[in-house]
């Protein structure tokens, strides 16, 4: 059998738009992971993040040894939780407070991840909404076909803006680490600067210590000096006595030979 024109066209417009909803999915699906801070993660429309009404509870928070938002190894004396996921973050990884999906007027402490999944699900709830109005839709396929490339447009914006974001997040990793060298850096300088002191600290002491050996030479030959001058005052002593001990019996022996 043979088709006319209009059947042809419409066979290859049904075509194309099968096609292009294929590639939609495939986008979709890689879209729904992303990066934070190096780490990939990968977003859930069911997730229970997007049913909350107040912080989750206590039992349902987890410690683990590292950050989920950045890798950095937690501390476990005071660790920080998010109040969506329940996971330890680290401080910089605990974004602003956000609303809970399910309650307006109450706010919880959100990490860089669950804020990625936000991000993400607020982005394409609209692409399914639409999709699914498209799928049961009884429209012809030409309108069909050019709200998918207008949705395939949108996608490909949404995968830009979040690659922008991925690239933010490395660009904050690099910094954090030139700031870590840096730190390194001034560490060593001041451990260098201290073995410098101690060098000048230990010659000061060794200098002290032979200026104390000279000084107890020196005290010990005052010391010396000090016997010798007394030695020799005491012999001065009796020379003099003996002297004038003969001088006495001279006089007397005067005085004898005049009487």
């Amino acid at each position: 059998s043979t088709f006319s024109s209009k059947e042809l066209e419409i066979n290859r417009d049904s075509k194309l738009a099968l096609d292009l909803n294929e590639k939609l999915e495939n986008q979709i699906e890689e879209s729904l992971k992303f990066t934070a801070n190096g780490i990939t993660h990968k977003y859930f429309p069911d997730e229970f993040i997007f049913k909350l009404h107040s912080p989750i509870a206590p039992k349902y928070r987890r410690l683990d040894e590292t950050c989920p938002g950045c890798g950095v190894k937690l501390k476990r004396s005071s660790p920080i939780f998010c109040e969506f996921c329940g996971k330890a973050v680290c401080k910089d990884c605990l974004q602003k407070a956000r609303i809970f999906p399910q309650n307006v007027s109450k706010k919880g402490r959100c990490c860089c991840v669950c804020e990625g999944k936000f991000a993400i699900d607020l982005g394409f709830s609209k692409f399914k909404l639409e999709l699914a109005e498209l799928s049961n839709s009884e429209k012809g396929e030409r309108p069909r076909r050019d709200r998918i490339v207008a949705l395939e447009r949108e996608l490909q914006q949404a995968e830009k803006d979040l690659w922008k974001l991925a690239d933010a997040s490395e660009r904050r990793i690099r910094k954090a680490n030139d700031e870590i060298q840096l730190t390194k850096f001034k560490i060593e300088k001041m451990f260098a600067g201290m073995e410098f002191v101690q060098k000048d600290r230990e010659e000061i002491v060794q200098g002290m210590r032979e200026a104390n050996f000279e000084m107890e030479k020196i005290e010990r030959g005052i010391d010396e000096l000090l016997e010798q001058n007394r030695n020799v005052d005491q012999e001065l002593k009796r020379v003099e006595a003996r002297n004038i001990d003969q001088e006495i019996r001279e006089i007397k022996e005067i005085i004898k030979s005049d009487y």
